[in-house]
């Protein structure tokens, strides 16, 4: 027990003479070391933790490079809580004019202290600033920047942080990602669209085909109203696009903008029929030509677009659907009976042909319609001809017999043939011999 009394009494003068040594060295690394063998003592076998620090602090102002030092201070610091006597110590070092890595080192460790233990995040960001102006590439302190300008919303902020890191990116996948974010941040955080247009054409500018800026670019293009550039866009879209669907879409877009926005009519009927040209049954499209070829008396166009059309449909059903409806139109709003009948009779053929005989009666309807026409009283023969292919594929005996007696009464007004007008009158003898038509007196047909 007295050797431990004595030898625990013999630590004070133990400190004191490792002071009176460490004061009068002139070395700092010397003088470090003693002052690291006196604060030990004083933190391990005196239990003075002020003292310890005092002495931890003094070998760390002597060389803030320290780190045993440094590590012994947060010890302390962590034990007594101590964090802003820690605080001002580092602040008190990187006041001083020290060497770039060192100052950056510990205004870093400085930004953690401060935000891990002191919750002030401003001081955090202003030690994290500090070391970007030492080093505009510090990639370390820029991360942490940009979560803590993340976390308080600091946009504007985080927008420069971006930047620079784009400026520092060798990495071309990691260099647009950053422009994205970039992007991102000016048109929803900042309200800045124009600056969002200029940053995704920068990414175009490395990459003309990245889409996801391309339709970045078309929804800002439509908020702002600049429909030169949309249209410019979408015909890039255009260009990128395989799927004929969305081609549709694009070109029907397209040609509405060139239309309404831009009043350019000619490239806007130039857009629509490339979409018939996809999709000839598009009604949208279809219209959209007609009407501007009309109103610029451009019937023969009109003409030439809807054969085109007729020409392109995927299946003989769809053909007639479109010969049809052209009919109609030629019919009812140009007053053109001969372009009608052309449609008909090539829809009747095809229906003839194909068996694509579709909705009810329609081809009687409209072999009635071609048999009234001047051109079939001079040449019959070729809708009677057409009138015996129908009624070799037609299944429904009233159709049939609708038909064949419309075939009859051509043959018996306009050929004259018995023969002829009785091989065309027995389906329908046969399959309607009631019918008011089929007992009526047929001169021509007698034996």
């Amino acid at each position: 027990r007295r050797t431990i009394k004595k030898t625990t009494e013999a630590w004070p003068d133990l400190v004191r003479c490792l002071g009176i040594q460490a004061d009068a060295e002139p070395e700092v690394a010397a003088r470090g070391e003693l002052l690291l063998r006196m604060g030990a003592i004083q933190a391990q076998s005196l239990a003075d933790s002020d003292g310890a620090f005092a002495t931890y602090a003094r070998a760390f102002r002597d060389d803030p490079q320290n780190e045993i030092a440094q590590q012994a201070l947060e010890n302390i610091a962590s034990i007594e809580e101590r964090w802003q006597d820690f605080a001002d110590l580092f602040e008190e070092a990187v006041s001083k004019d020290l060497p770039s890595d060192l100052m950056q080192a510990l205004l870093s460790k400085l930004a953690v202290l401060y935000k891990d233990q002191l919750d002030n995040i401003d001081k955090a960001i202003a030690c994290y600033e500090r070391a970007v102006d030492i080093d505009p590439g510090n990639m370390d302190a820029l991360d942490a920047l940009e979560a803590l300008y993340t976390h308080e919303q600091k946009w504007a902020k985080l927008l420069d942080v971006y930047r620079a890191k784009v400026d520092l990116e060798l990495v071309p996948e990691s260099r647009e990602a950053l422009r994205f974010q970039i992007a991102r941040l000016q048109e929803e955080m900042l309200g800045q669209p124009e600056s969002a247009i200029a940053t995704y054409n920068e990414i175009l500018a490395d990459d003309d085909a990245n889409l996801a800026a391309i339709t970045a670019l078309d929804r800002l293009y439509q908020q702002s109203s600049a429909w030169g550039e949309l249209a410019e866009n979408l015909a890039r879209q255009l260009t990128l696009s395989d799927d004929a669907g969305q081609q549709i879409g694009l070109n029907l877009r397209l040609g509405s903008l060139r239309l309404r926005q831009l009043e350019q009519r000619g490239l806007a009927v130039e857009t629509y029929r490339q979409v018939l040209d996809l999709d000839p049954t598009n009604d949208d499209a279809s219209r959209l030509c007609e009407a501007r070829l009309a109103a610029a008396g451009r019937l023969d166009a009109l003409r030439e677009l809807q054969e085109r059309c007729a020409r392109l449909a995927k299946d003989p059903a769809e053909e007639i659907r479109l010969r049809r409806g052209f009919a109609v139109t030629w019919r009812s709003r140009y007053d053109d009976p001969e372009i009608m009948a052309h449609h008909l009779r090539r829809a009747v053929e095809l229906a003839y042909t194909t068996g694509a005989l579709g909705e009810p009666w329609w081809h009687v309807a409209a072999y009635r319609a071609l048999a009234r026409r001047p051109e079939a009283r001079a040449d019959p023969d070729v809708l009677v001809a057409l009138a015996r292919r129908g009624l070799a594929i037609i299944q429904e005996p009233d159709e049939a017999a609708g038909l064949a007696l419309l075939a009859a009464t051509l043959a018996d007004e306009a050929i004259g043939d018995p023969e002829t007008t009785r091989s065309l009158l027995e389906p329908a003898v046969t399959l309607a011999p009631g019918h008011p038509l089929v007992r009526r007196p047929w001169p021509q047909a007698e034996p």
